[in-house]
């Protein structure tokens, strides 16, 4: 069955007190609406309708630039009046109407689990549903619409919090704003919403009412923790969710044999997987899809991005790694940054203060302190002296610098690419090094030095 989704990100969030569109502020280092999109990519939605208003160009910018080979899935739709989110769902009828199911969720319930997305629609088509809600039970219902059942148990209808006037006050099931329709009963039931509150707002849940009372059929299933369905309304409640979200995880993570010494103070995606035995030091980030094998130590203060550590590596304070590839037994830092697409070892030595960018650094190579090298192929064994710099950007464009095994360059050189360095090559400090240097030569490239009497 070709699944088909509706966000609604449209609304002004102004309890945000930001120029940003609320569905991009970050949460674990992504714009949340991304966070729910990713979700749906994993589905296999084949359409995802999304409802933008409020600075919906910045929306739609942002969203196209993070996934561009799902373009064709995405359908924007801009809200023209802001009047709510049975408004927004009105408006999107045109788009949505040759859809046979669809499943609208509001672009900040980005933590709900893909398990439950699977779970409802395992139960709206096995029962027929012509509607379904994920819902909860909370002690404190805080603004959440209130699920109104039948004697029979049945939902019949969704009282939103400024429509209660105490009739309902005690019902402590609440709607999650996470629903799948039949499209045509979508339609139908919300084509004949009344505007209500204080602002005259035209609300989607009213649409359970209206299909309750047309004969329809609707189903829920109630989860557990009200995490999951958790959206913020303020900066605070979005620190204090991110909070959470990493306290949970560290939590996790601990439970599998990592060693975390201070949960409080470690920051760790829900996507990393790590191996037992690893120690993680505080103030570490280890964010996105990364991987991180057994007895690595890692931190204080490190950052690690998209990357997979492997085996019995060690990564010393204050280092920054982004998108790359630290292999068995290589050691990284104090202080330093490995940038994208870079290969490191195994049994490698990035030092202090040095740079690595869209490199190789081979097995047993050393890079111990204060160079940068750049889109370079370096072999193994290879020693970079300090101050060692690959200039790898003409002005216009980059050059690549090979190193065979066991070179070792001198403190201070400069490698004009492109240019390779033979295997066994000696390079004297303080060189310059131009052309290319053939196995087992000594190269050196600098001014004689002259000894003159001071002027007094």
């Amino acid at each position: 069955m070709e699944k088909s989704a509706l966000i609604l990100a449209a609304g002004l969030g102004t309890r945000m007190k930001s120029d940003i569109p609320k569905v991009l502020h970050l949460f674990d280092s992504k714009p949340i609406i991304n966070r729910i999109i990713e979700k749906l990519l994993k589905l296999d939605f084949q359409k995802i309708f999304i409802v933008i208003g409020h600075k919906g160009e910045i929306v739609r910018e942002t969203i196209e630039k993070s996934f561009p080979s799902d373009l064709k899935k995405f359908v924007f739709i801009e809200q023209k009046l802001l009047k709510g989110s049975g408004q927004a769902v009105y408006e999107s009828i045109e788009f949505i109407k040759n859809t046979r199911d669809i499943l609208i969720l509001s672009g900040d319930v980005f933590l709900i689990k893909i398990k439950t997305i699977e779970k409802m629609y395992e139960e709206f088509i096995s029962g027929e549903f012509d509607c379904f809600l994920l819902t909860a039970k909370l002690s404190d219902p805080k603004n959440y619409g209130r699920i109104i059942r039948d004697e029979k148990g049945k939902i019949k209808a969704i009282v939103e919090k400024d429509e209660l006037k105490g009739k309902y006050s005690d019902v402590s099931e609440i709607n999650s704003g996470v629903y799948i329709f039949k499209t045509k009963r979508l339609i139908r039931a919300i084509s004949n919403l009344k505007p209500k509150g204080s602002k005259n707002e035209y609300y989607l849940t009213d649409a359970i009412e209206n299909i309750n009372n047309d004969g329809g059929k609707i189903g829920s299933i109630t989860i557990d923790d009200e995490f999951e369905i958790t959206g913020p309304n303020s900066k605070e409640e979005l620190v204090e969710l991110e909070k959470r979200y990493y306290l949970i995880n560290a939590k996790a993570n601990l439970e599998k044999g990592v060693i975390i010494k201070d949960i409080n103070n470690t920051y760790i995606s829900e996507d990393v997987e790590i191996g037992i035995d690893t120690i993680i030091y505080p103030g570490s980030y280890i964010i996105g899809r990364c991987q991180i094998g057994k007895n690595v130590s890692i931190g204080p203060y490190v950052m690690i991005y998209d990357s997979l550590i492997e085996d019995n590596c060690v990564i010393k304070p204050f280092s920054y790694i982004n998108e790359s590839v630290i292999k068995e037994n290589s050691s990284i830092g104090p202080f330093s940054h490995i940038r994208p697409e870079c290969e490191i070892g195994p049994g490698a030595k990035i030092g202090n203060f040095s740079e690595i960018k869209k490199s190789r650094i081979g097995k047993g190579s050393k890079v111990p302190h204060l160079s940068y090298v750049g889109d370079t192929e370096m072999g193994e064994n290879v020693n970079i002296g300090a101050g060692t710099i690959t200039c790898n950007y003409d002005g216009k464009q980059k050059h690549k610098t090979i190193i065979g095994d066991r070179a070792f360059i001198g403190s201070n050189t400069n490698l004009v690419a492109p240019i390779k360095i033979g295997s066994d090559v000696l390079i004297g400090a303080g060189s310059t090094i131009t052309e290319d240097v053939p196995d087992g030569k000594l190269a050196i490239a600098r001014e004689r030095q002259v000894i003159k009497d001071r002027k007094k």
